[in-house]
């Protein structure tokens, strides 16, 4: 670990069992694979989140793995009321679809001004000041409102995200949809 807490970047987190979480720097080590998801999911988030859920559904998204094929860990969460919805973090992203939308345009007018006023592109030293101008532009508390009304995760609005939008990933999925809506629609 360097001082971030976090592993050098050539390094890799591995995680058995019930051990603490180790760091390798094999090029082929998976950062998550079935087994992790299933020991994760079992251990971690149904014991950290089953009281608070009492009996309602506890709802976990992921995606970019394939362990949502595992026959023990859907069980698990169908066991468990847990509606594990691997298809559906691409539309519940509202800060890409409205706050960092508004930071490409807040960054490029910073950047206009900063050349207009100075004569010169923007530098190492200048980074920061423009960098920040264009930040507070684009990341306002009306705009990360936006950015979760646009999504509807707040105020909850489950007809925001439409049938179309929950294809699922061709590098990773089969032609299984995501019960995300349905869990959603279903709390309402």
């Amino acid at each position: 670990m360097d001082e971030s807490g976090f592993p050098p970047s050539n390094q890799r987190v591995q995680h058995v069992d019930d051990e603490e979480p180790k760091c390798s720097t094999k090029p082929d080590l998976q950062i998550t694979d079935g087994g992790l998801a299933f020991n994760w999911i079992t251990k971690d988030f149904d014991s950290q989140t089953q009281q608070k859920a009492g009996r309602d559904t506890q709802v976990l998204i992921m995606d970019g793995h394939s362990s949502h094929y595992m026959a023990n860990l859907l069980e698990f969460c169908l066991a468990n009321n847990i509606e594990y919805s691997p298809h559906c973090t691409h539309v519940l992203q509202g800060l890409n679809v409205v706050c960092f939308a508004k930071m490409k345009e807040s960054w490029k007018e910073e950047i206009n001004a900063f050349e207009a006023i100075h004569k010169h592109g923007v530098n190492k030293e200048d980074f920061c000041e423009v960098w920040g101008r264009a930040f507070k532009k684009a990341f306002t508390k009306e705009n990360i409102k936006a950015a979760f009304a646009a999504t509807g995760i707040w105020p909850l609005n489950p007809n925001v995200i439409k049938p179309a939008q929950m294809k699922p990933a061709e590098a990773t999925s089969y032609n299984q949809p995501s019960h995300c809506c349905k869990v959603v629609q279903h709390k309402l």
